[in-house]
């Protein structure tokens, strides 16, 4: 009778492979080892309890290509199989190249568990098949290229000569030692027995030459020389322009590196000061100028920057309007009052044509070497100041202090959770109603999404966007929340409550999907699919997303397929009047800082006006306007007065859970939810 299959321990079926056999936790982005078999012992030089609970990347090494990894990340968290190969590192250091292949290991919930690899040692294959690729290589070089083959007597003479690059190469007659008197000791070599190249020049030419002892006649020895000059003067320049930014002139991150790497020091005259300098609205420039009069800002930025430095000071470009300068040490002036100098250089307006356009630089500062030892990572350290004073309002400059890798380092963490969150579905929405002024009745909600994480706690979203935008997550995040607030919709609607609901789309998203159209897809096929009017998804925008022309042409479509455009946050980024036209809202929602002013001693009336002046403008283009963040009676009277259509805040009701929701409209009979907040 045939044993059944599950019969068999499963450990002692793994422990007998041929190949290793590493099983890990279903963690993608932090796993952890479960168990290895005797052949994963044996490949890589570690017992099986010297890695339990290990990350597998304890087989890493310098040289390990980290793209890898990423691509089978991405690969297994859609529950795929993952094959592929990487170089690691045996635990006496030595490397060997590894094919694997992963398989997620899904529980009952369709979440990979577990992720199960099978690997195998192909050093020795790799290796054959790298010299063969060399060998190709050289053969088609050869063919491509004129040669001379020769034969040499003991002595280095030349008795024989041949092929077409004797036009270039005349060897009859010369002797090679004199020929080539720097390479005496490669020639002696192959005379004697060995095999030899080398580079070798002769004028003005440079040759690349081979030679080999002459088995046939016993001594002296045979090879071919090819011309390659012409390569040598390409690879020359190339080398050169490749360290120069082809846009502006300007050396480009890799120049900017070996140029500065040996000129650090703390001695008068040396480098002590890098400095990233950054043009902070370059997105909204963008999206206004378009590209091509977007490359003519850049430049003009770096003729002044050039004009603004002096010839100790070296310039380059890292990237789009992103500059880094490597300041010498100067006696009596500080880093930051330079850089601070050439920051105001930048304020006066650049000429494109007859248009004035206006930048707003940033710049971060670090100095050798307190902060940093190296080129590289002074550059990090300046960067990371410059990004602390782009999130700090009215900042020109930062110093880059210790604190901000912590802040750094927070974020990371907390992009990592995120990831993770996302994929497990570990967020939650909650709703907050809106209310109309005229009756009273609830008009719709707004969808807010909350995170308590098991390791970080409670998260504020002023905490996990900025970093979901800044790290790509979010376009799951904003998928996630939309899918959830379209079938929490739909539940209601089921229920007897059709209102509309509104989920913040963030301008990010639009310009990493609108390309493909992918986001727009995405809510039109969710919206089908659950069998949802298109006109009850709101999507808000805050205003300066439509400073981005991409943007406002991606919210045009996004109109057309029939869902209701918000202009969220309306008077706090750039102001919108000239756009107000093309954009295809049906909601004005102004911004909460105009509401809390209403309650000011001081800035009442002004508020009055001005709250007065864009419900007449919203109205006036056939929106309806919202008033967010109302707290307290004097507030929604004042709103009520001016003819607010709408209004939403803690005087109402604050957010809640979606099964509260019904409830409140359900008790409330769509009645005077106002009047019950105000008895209150």
């Amino acid at each position: 009778m045939v044993p059944r299959l599950k019969q068999f321990d499963a450990a002692a079926l793994l422990d007998a492979f041929a190949e290793s056999v590493c099983l890990t936790d279903g963690a993608v982005d932090d796993p952890r080892i479960l168990y290895v078999n005797p052949a994963f012992e044996a490949m890589t030089g570690y017992r099986a309890n010297e890695v339990m609970g290990l990350n597998p990347k304890l087989l890493q090494g310098p040289d390990t290509d980290r793209s890898v990894f990423r691509s089978m990340r991405r690969m297994l968290m859609t529950g795929r199989l993952w094959m592929g190969t990487a170089l690691n590192y045996r635990k006496d250091g030595t490397p060997f190249m590894m094919e694997w292949s992963i398989r997620p290991l899904p529980g009952p919930d369709g979440v990979p568990k577990a992720f199960l690899a099978l690997q195998r040692d192909i050093t020795d294959r790799y290796s054959n098949n790298r010299r063969l690729e060399r060998a190709h290589q050289m053969l088609r070089g050869i063919l491509r290229l004129p040669v001379t083959t020769f034969r040499l007597d003991h002595s280095g003479n030349v008795t024989e000569a041949a092929g077409g690059g004797l036009d270039r190469f005349p060897l009859a007659g010369c002797n090679l030692l004199e020929v080539f008197a720097d390479q005496q000791d490669e020639l002696l070599t192959a005379l004697q027995g060995g095999m030899v190249t080398f580079e070798a020049r002769q004028s003005d030419q440079v040759h690349q030459v081979y030679l080999d002892h002459d088995a046939l006649e016993g001594a002296g020895a045979v090879g071919f020389s090819v011309d390659i000059t012409e390569r040598k003067d390409a690879e020359d320049r190339a080398s050169r322009t490749a360290l120069i930014d082809a846009s502006t002139g300007l050396l480009n991150a890799h120049g900017f590196d070996q140029t500065v790497a040996s000129k650090l020091g703390s001695r008068t005259g040396a480098i002590g000061w890098i400095a990233v300098l950054r043009i902070d609205d370059y997105e909204t420039l963008l999206g206004t100028l378009g590209p091509e009069d977007m490359v003519e800002l850049v430049r003009a930025v770096a003729r002044r920057l050039r004009a603004g430095v002096d010839h100790a000071v070296v310039l380059s470009r890292l990237f789009e309007g992103t500059f880094a300068l490597a300041m010498p040490n100067v006696q009596g002036r500080s880093g930051e009052a330079r850089l601070d100098q050439l920051i105001d250089q930048l304020r006066a307006p650049f000429l494109l044509g007859d248009l004035p356009v206006s930048v707003q630089a940033v710049g971060g500062l670090a100095g050798y070497p307190l902060d940093g030892p190296d080129v590289s990572t002074l550059v990090a350290a300046a960067k990371i100041a410059v990004n602390a004073a782009g999130r700090q309002f009215g900042a020109r400059l930062c110093r880059y202090q210790r604190d901000m890798q912590d802040q750094m380092a927070r974020a990371r963490r907390i992009a990592d959770r995120l990831r993770l969150a996302i994929a497990k579905r570990q967020l939650a929405l909650v709703f907050q109603p809106k209310v109309t002024t005229s009756s009273g009745r609830i008009y719709g909600v707004e969808a807010l999404v909350r995170w308590t994480d098991t390791q970080l706690g409670v998260v504020h979203p002023g905490d996990f966007i900025p970093i979901a935008e800044t790290s790509g997550l979010i376009v799951p995040l904003g998928e996630w929340v939309a899918l959830e607030a379209i079938e929490t919709q739909i539940a209601w609607a089921e229920a007897g409550f059709d209102i509309p609901i509104a989920i913040n789309v963030s301008a990010e998203q639009l310009r990493r999907q609108r390309r493909s159209c992918e986001f727009r897809d995405f809510l039109i096929a969710a919206a089908n699919e659950a069998g949802m009017q298109r006109d009850r998804l709101h999507l808000e925008l805050t205003e300066s997303s439509f400073a981005d022309l991409a943007a406002l042409t991606e919210v045009e479509h996004l109109h057309a397929a029939g869902f209701t455009i918000v202009v969220d946050d309306f008077g706090k980024d750039h102001s919108t009047l000239g756009l107000l036209q093309r954009i295809p809202a049906a909601v004005l929602k102004v911004d909460k800082q105009f509401i809390d002013e209403i309650d000011s001693p001081t800035d009442a009336t002004r508020s009055r006006f001005l709250l007065q002046k864009i419900i007449e403008l919203g109205q006036g283009l056939g929106m309806e306007v919202v008033a967010e963040g109302v707290e307290t009676q004097n507030q929604h009277h004042v709103l009520r007065d001016l003819g607010c259509d709408i209004v939403q805040g803690y005087f109402f009701a604050r957010p809640m859970e979606a099964a509260d929701i019904p409830a409140l409209l359900r008790r409330a009979n769509h009645t005077v939810l106002a009047q019950e907040a105000a008895a209150e």
